[in-house]
């Protein structure tokens, strides 16, 4: 899961860097400049929180309110986020594991 700062989400170079790569690549399409919060856990859809509410991450890299067909992240693209998170140092985050998130702050 990821909680990210408005202030990095908003920018390329800032969450979508954290982002595994098979997500990452359906996500550059997509205006982040007004999200709140991202969320990936294994098994469900990638999740992008906006003022308005919760929108889904579709297959084709659209934003999408229905989670049927939405693209899902591994217990691999987590691995990965967390290892990109964490540049290489889970030490480093594991409070924020045990909290079940990992902020990333701009």
């Amino acid at each position: 899961m990821y909680i990210a700062t408005n202030e990095t989400i908003g920018t390329h170079s800032g969450i979508i860097s954290y982002m595994p790569r098979g997500i990452r690549r359906r996500m550059f399409g997509i205006n982040l400049d007004e999200a709140d919060e991202i969320r990936i856990s294994p098994g469900n859809p990638v999740s992008i929180y906006f003022y308005d509410g919760c929108y889904y991450l579709g297959a084709h890299g659209n934003l999408t309110r229905i989670p049927t067909g939405a693209v899902r992240a591994s217990r691999a693209d987590i691995e990965e986020a967390l290892e990109l998170a964490s540049k290489s140092s889970v030490y480093s985050v594991r409070d924020d594991i045990k909290n079940g998130f990992i902020t990333i702050s701009g």
